[in-house]
């Protein structure tokens, strides 16, 4: 059963605004390293996470199962973070050309439905 033409009109938007994302992702992956070469940072950001997932989980009742998942836990939201802060130039760039990418789909979808008749 073939679409109606409204919902065709706006799964093809949608694949252009798709596509302007995933061509701004190519497009600043060409001019920034996604990780720079230094990983210290992110080491740094997993001990301090499991140091602080330790800590939360010490008390009266703790056992070494219950430090040992605190420390799992925070590593990896200390991982996250670190991932998160090293990437933050990359993750800049991408943002700044999909504003600009889907900015122009967007104006361009505009035009189509409100076409500008000059004479």
């Amino acid at each position: 059963m073939p679409l109606p033409r409204p919902l065709e009109s706006e799964l093809s938007y949608a694949r252009r605004i798709a596509g302007a994302g995933w061509e701004s992702v190519i497009s600043a992956r060409q001019q920034k390293e996604i990780f720079p070469a230094s990983t210290k940072a992110i080491w740094i950001a997993v001990a301090v996470g499991a140091g602080v997932g330790v800590l939360s989980r010490l008390g009266k009742r703790s056992t070494a199962s219950t430090v040992a998942i605190g420390a799992l836990i925070g590593s990896v939201v200390g991982f996250g973070a670190g991932i998160a802060w090293e990437s933050r130039q990359f993750t800049g760039a991408v943002a700044r050309t999909a504003k600009r990418e889907i900015g122009a789909v967007r104006d361009a979808h505009w035009l189509e439905r409100h076409p500008i008749d000059y004479a």
